[in-house]
């Protein structure tokens, strides 16, 4: 059920799209577009477009991805509404960028993190990177949508269920300093012969040249040897490479130039057509990016005569924290920090800027791993979260397994380990008990599903042991253990020690909103990954008209039995006006009395039956010169069968007439008035639209202008 719901929101939005299998009017939103399609040259602005057929653009689209600059430039103000806006990235949307689009729509929802980078005019101009390295100079903070939504008291949620890090090393640093231990990370099962984590690599000779070009060459060479060397050994997995400044980027950017000269195959990997494999960006360019492996450049750091000035451009500002952030939080799998000084050369008491704080800090953990972090991080071995889940590790480790308890890093962990005696840093197997751990978890939802997601997302494979199982017959749910063991071994082995899952792969898990109504935000969380169906055949066209049918004759009576038989003609009458309603007086009587063999109906006969519809046919109600069913609102529209004869336009109810017209300007997503009555005629059968069919339709539209179902601008006919 899960799974089917994403296909059927989109075949349900796929069946709503215009047809565009039919020949359409020119003044037609669908005439319109097709001849800007087909134009060489002088094709309308945009703007001017949209404004032209705005119906029929949404209708072809339903959900517009554009930044604020561009719904102010291509959307004109009154022409297009949305049901729900969404912001996404909103701690770095300007508020008054976003007030225009927020006009659009009655319904707003802002999403972002206000630990990561908030707008500024940091890189506004080209004189950006001298503004970087001058520590006098301070960028401008400007105030975010995100942060004017929660002064406004807008409702929050905050999701705290972090996904992207497949190795919780990558996220621990960022969860402790910046979101207090509020996410909920998991532990990976250990993936087997590709690095994972936080690595720290010492640039040899590199020296920041300050006073010149504000690069380290050295430094950027090493980087790009490395870059060079993730192609060679792991070129399946994306990479990123971030530098601290925009100089460094660029010099990084000319090293791996240099490199892609002499290898062709290299310069094809790292391609510009191939951007979620590879890039290069500096510090301030990279929110929203992420990527199996980054690497970080600091660039700065001794100049020629050995000293650190204490300068690292961006991290010195006042938002510097925020901006080292973003950056630490891009990885899924591997980190690789690297540097021209130890972390030990940093002297802290010559700055307070706390974003340099924080780098050294991170630094120290790159080096030296979790332990870094102030409070000591359990990775395993931690007590055990119940008497419950004691029985079983002291059971289990008695039948010769090597059990690891409470594994993981943050508020959530794996209740038991069974590790892999041929790669002791590898999970065989992960045990979770109905305890602590369990009941923490809100929902069945999460409980059951997502939290098993993820985890089998990360490699592992779990088992459940259920308390009273356990207490019922422990021997049997260690048989069941211990089977489950010997499988995850023989699969190991099967596929040349590699967990059964695909370390590619983003986890298939729906995004968590958590009910605690903490605020912070956490970092960028993967995208579901869904299957979608092939696109179903387009219907040929829309189900809003049906064939006129007339009904048909029974048990033909001899005329001279109309005069008395005044029950059987209210019947016929009825099942006339039931079926064919609403239909024209004359007509009518003419399908009634050919059931009593009259050819011809003259004043008597259509008297008589006007009179037993007055008096004998309660369903039956008189409007003007048609015959309606009692209980019918709107009429339907009615086209002839292919090979029929269109019925006359004169028999055909006004009310029906303006539902044609209706139809036509739905399908058709607005047209002019000339065009609007000619498909009018032609959908009612009438190929030519002389002066009555004319004069008819024309009386419809204007009924309907009227009425405000159908509205003028300029030219053109549209409904709202």
């Amino acid at each position: 059920m899960v799974q089917e719901t994403p296909r059927r929101i989109i075949n349900e939005l796929r069946s709503r799209r215009p047809n565009t299998g039919f020949t359409s009017p020119r003044s037609s939103g669908l005439g319109i577009l097709q001849r800007e399609i087909q134009k060489k040259r002088r094709h309308k602005p945009l703007r001017r477009l949209f404004s032209e057929i705005p119906a029929f653009i949404q209708a072809l689209k339903p959900c517009f991805l554009m930044s604020p600059l561009s719904v102010a430039s291509y959307l004109a103000p009154g022409q297009m509404k949305f049901d729900i806006l969404l912001f996404d990235e909103a701690s770095q949307i300007m508020s008054e960028d976003a007030i225009g689009s927020i006009l659009r729509s009655p319904q707003v929802i802002v999403v972002g993190d206000t630990k990561q980078l908030p707008p500024t005019r940091f890189f506004a101009t080209l004189e950006g990177e001298e503004l970087q390295d001058e520590e006098s100079s301070e960028d401008e903070i400007l105030d975010s949508i995100m942060e004017d939504a929660l002064a406004g008291g807008f409702r929050e949620k905050s999701l705290l269920w972090h996904y992207r890090s497949r190795d919780e090393s990558l996220i621990a640093f960022s969860n402790y300093y910046f979101y207090n231990n509020k996410l909920i990370t998991f532990p990976s099962a250990g993936i087997r012969d590709r690095p994972m984590g936080i690595e720290f690599l010492l640039a040899p000779n590199g020296v920041y040249d300050r006073s010149r070009s504000r690069t380290n060459r050295r430094e950027a060479e090493y980087v790009a040897e490395l870059a060079y060397q993730h192609y060679k050994q792991s070129p399946d997995r994306s990479l990123g490479v971030v530098a601290f400044s925009l100089s460094q980027a660029d010099a990084i950017d000319a090293a791996v130039e240099s490199l892609r000269q002499a290898d062709s195959e290299f310069d094809e990997w790292c391609n510009a057509d191939s951007q979620e494999r590879f890039f290069i960006k500096n510090l301030e360019n990279v929110q929203g990016d992420e990527r199996d492996v980054m690497f970080f450049s600091v660039g700065y750091g001794p100049d020629e005569k050995g000293q650190i000035t204490m300068n690292f451009g961006p991290l010195n500002r006042e938002e510097g924290r925020r901006r080292l952030n973003v950056a630490i939080t891009r990885a899924r799998e591997h980190v690789k920090l690297i540097s021209s000084f130890d972390p030990s050369q940093l002297d802290l008491s010559r700055i307070h800027a706390e974003g340099v704080r924080l780098l050294k800090e991170y630094m120290e953990v790159a080096k030296r791993g979790l332990d870094a972090i102030p409070r000591a991080i359990i990775v395993d071995g931690g007590e055990s979260g119940s008497p419950f889940e004691e029985e079983v590790y002291e059971a289990l480790r008695e039948k010769g397994l090597e059990i690891r308890k409470q594994i993981g890093v943050s508020g959530y962990r794996i209740d038991l380990g069974v590790v892999d005696p041929s790669h002791p840093g590898s999970f065989m197997l992960g045990i979770e008990c109905d305890g602590r751990t369990y009941h923490s978890f809100k929902t069945a939802r999460d409980r059951d599903r997502l939290r098993q997601q993820v985890l089998e997302g990360l490699g592992w494979r779990i088992h459940r042991i259920w308390s009273r199982d356990w207490v019922e017959n422990r021997r049997i749910e260690i048989d069941k253990v211990l089977k489950a063991v010997k499988e995850a071994q023989a699969r190991f082995e099967a596929r040349g020690k590699e967990p059964d899952c695909d370390p590619t792969e983003s986890s298939p898990v729906d995004i968590k909103e958590s009910p605690t109504g903490n605020t912070e935000g956490s970092p960028d969380t993967g995208k579901p990954s869904t299957n979608i169906e092939p696109e179903p055949e387009q219907k040929t066209s829309p189900q809003d008209v049906s064939v006129y049918t007339r009904t048909p004759m029974t048990n033909l009576r001899p005329s001279y039995m109309f005069e008395s038989d005044t029950k059987t003609v209210a019947d016929v009458l009825k099942r006339v006006v039931q079926q064919e309603g609403p239909i024209y007086r004359v007509e009518a009587a003419r399908r009634v009395a050919a059931n009593w063999q009259i050819a011809r109906v003259g004043y008597r006969v259509q008297a008589r039956i006007e009179s037993i519809a007055q008096s004998n046919c309660p369903s039956v109600v008189m409007r003007g010169d048609f015959f309606w069913p009692k209980n019918m609102k709107e009429p339907p529209v009615r086209v002839p069968a292919p090979g029929d004869e269109a019925r006359s336009i004169e028999i055909i109810a006004l009310e029906e007439i303006e539902q044609a017209a209706v139809v036509v300007i739905k399908r058709n997503f607005g047209m002019t008035r000339d065009d609007l009555v000619r498909e009018t005629a032609r959908l009612l059968g009438h190929a030519r639209t002389g002066d009555t069919v004319r004069s008819r339709i024309e009386s419809g539209i204007n009924r309907l202008i009227r009425r405000g179902i159908v509205h003028q601008n300029g030219e053109r006919l549209n409904i709202e």
